[in-house]
């Protein structure tokens, strides 16, 4: 059972889910935003390898690049989605699914209420509507971050340089890439992202192409050297001793371990 789509504007997708899911969706990863407001019921998701429970009212933000997978939904469930691009997102989501309080989870109900019952000839003010309930979720996050942390401009810099690698780390695998787009020196990145992230630029473009390899490994068909030819790699040996090297166990090994 797929979750219906209710509303397309510009780069927004907004779906209505109602209910437990009869089969269990395969595990992707996006190239955009995906925010997660659940109203009722119980769901477990696997992020990047890591279980999150969303228990009640809560949101959950999931940020481009990241691979998850919907493991149980209770059938008592409710809960809006809304995928979002890239580009029109300004804020920085902490990775953590957050309790909603119950008189802001009422108002954030009635925003994607309206917005579901607006007439499509109201674009701007969908548009609008749409700006209002991610400014919602954002707040509930941000009211768990330090402020300063969250406009520092270093941490500004670090999410440009997520944002890029999800569009880029199939083609550019070096710090000097991606501070060449950002107008600063790599050293600088480097810098900054290793003291907002804990790790440096080398460590993420790692995550970015081994999390793609995966998903690929265990939800697709393609060869081994298919796999590497697309995320970048046209020495299917370097790309195995990479994989290797990263995860523990070559490529061969992982898709037969985790083959859905």
């Amino acid at each position: 059972m797929s979750i219906p789509v209710v509303l397309k504007e510009g780069d927004f997708q907004v779906y209505r889910f109602d209910g437990g899911l009869e089969n269990k969706p395969a595990h992707r990863r996006n190239d955009h935003f995906l925010f997660i407001f659940q109203q009722t019921g119980r769901s477990v998701l696997l992020v990047d390898e890591v279980e999150l429970i969303l228990s009640g009212k809560m949101v959950l933000c999931i940020s481009p690049g990241q691979v998850h997978e919907t493991i149980a939904v209770s059938k008592n469930t409710t809960a809006w989605l809304v995928t979002a691009g890239v580009e029109h997102i300004k804020f920085y989501f902490p990775y953590a699914p957050l309790p909603v309080e119950d008189e802001v989870a009422e108002h954030l109900g009635e925003c994607f209420t309206l917005l579901y019952k607006m007439n499509p000839s109201f674009s701007a003010v969908r548009i609008s509507l749409l700006d209002a309930c991610i400014g919602m979720i954002a707040a509930i996050y941000h009211t768990a971050v330090p402020a300063a942390d969250v406009t520092s401009r270093r941490r500004e810099i670090s999410e440009a340089f997520k944002r890029l690698l999800l569009l880029y780390f199939r083609e550019m695998k070096s710090a000097g890439d991606y501070a060449a787009k950002l107008y600063i020196t790599p050293s600088y990145l480097n810098e900054v992202v290793k003291e907002t992230t804990g790790s440096p630029v080398s460590f993420w473009v790692q995550q970015a192409v081994v999390a793609e390899a995966k998903r690929l490994l265990s939800g697709t068909d393609l060869s081994i050297k298919e796999i590497a030819f697309s995320i970048g790699y046209n020495d299917q040996g370097y790309f195995t001793r990479y994989f290797t090297n990263a995860t523990g166990e070559p490529p061969l090994a992982f898709r037969s371990r985790n083959r859905k």
